[in-house]
Formats: structure tokens, sequence, C-alpha cells
């Protein structure tokens, strides 16, 4: 498929696309405007203070996204199996995918069987602990399912919108870890 015979953005992809919004920001912490606006702090080091906390903020509407861009990828009309799986838009989006099926049910059953302290950020206690596991495992994911296209010499993107946006969120995934790993590993706020 070319650049001209590729899907056009249409009213059931943004469609999918508020519902994800509303899905991903459903799981928004309860007190998020606190955190965005530690107390006591100015100038750059409330910004480095609230920065961590507002990327957790991000996780939830950031994986639905990626997991609807996934689903408008799948839609109709699109190119066959065989061509679809060497692009790293659709990789990313399954990886990010994969790794949320497999992670949240895991979350959920340490939470039942061992029960922890409620952390008082979240809507969900159980998230807090799948909101970093998310962070760490989606983006490794994606980096080992990119690798594997390019060692494989299949890494053939495909100049659409929709590949684009799954790049777009797989280097996100990338992004967020390197910056949560920085920020929550030196502590230097």
């Amino acid at each position: 498929m070319n650049a001209r015979s590729t899907r056009p953005f249409g009213v059931a992809d943004a469609m999918i696309l508020v519902a994800a919004t509303a899905v991903g920001f459903s799981i928004l912490p309860t007190n998020w405007w606190g955190y965005l606006h530690p107390s006591g702090l100015r100038g750059w080091r409330a910004v480095a203070a609230a920065l961590p906390f507002g990327l957790r903020c991000l996780v939830g509407p950031w994986l639905a996204w990626t997991i609807a861009g996934g689903i408008i990828r799948l839609r109709s009309p699109r190119p066959p199996i065989r061509r679809l799986r060497n692009q790293p838009g659709i990789v990313a989006f399954g990886a990010a995918g994969i790794t949320f099926v497999v992670a949240i049910p895991s979350y959920v059953i340490t939470h039942l069987r061992w029960p922890g302290p409620a952390q008082p950020w979240l809507v969900h206690p159980w998230l807090a602990d799948s909101v970093g596991g998310l962070l760490h495992s989606v983006p490794l994911a994606v980096i080992a399912g990119w690798f594997t296209l390019w060692l494989g010499g299949r890494w053939r993107p495909e100049a659409s919108w929709i590949d684009r946006l799954g790049r777009f969120f797989g280097s996100g995934w990338i992004v967020f870890h390197v910056i949560d790993a920085y920020w929550f590993e030196t502590e230097w706020f």
C-alpha cells in the first residue's frame, strides 16, 4: 500500500480515540493536582518534583491511546497480516497490549493475596504497583520487538498516519521509561 492507498483518518477512528481518552483519564489519581503543585516549592524545583508524578498520571491515558491505536490499525482496510507484522507501529501497539494483558492480572492477583498499605495517589490502590510496572515492562517489550524486527531485517515502516502513530507511542513509552528511571533512581530533586 502506498501513501495514497492508505486509509484516511475517519470519524470511527476519532470515536475510538475519544473512548480511549475517557478510559485512560478515568484512572487518574484522585488528588493529581496536589502532586503537580507541590507545596513550598517554587521555580525549577517545583517542576522537578512534579514531573515524575505528572508522568505517572499520563500512563493511564497513554496506555489507553496505545491500545486504541492497535485497534485502529487492525480495522479494515489494512495491509495483509504478513505485511502488517513487519511494521514497527503495529509491533509497538502489540507489545503494549500484550504486556498490559499479561501484567495487570498479575498485579491484581498480587494485591488480592498480599494487600499492602493503600497508595493515596491512585483511585485504585492496586494500580500503584501496576503503573510503575507498566512504565518498565511496556518500553522493554517495545524495544525487544523493534530490535527483533531490525535484527531480522524486517523493519518496514509504512508511510501512513497509523504506523507513524504506533512509532510515536512506542517512542513515548521509551522516553517515559528513561525519565521515570532517571528521576526515581537519582532522586535529584
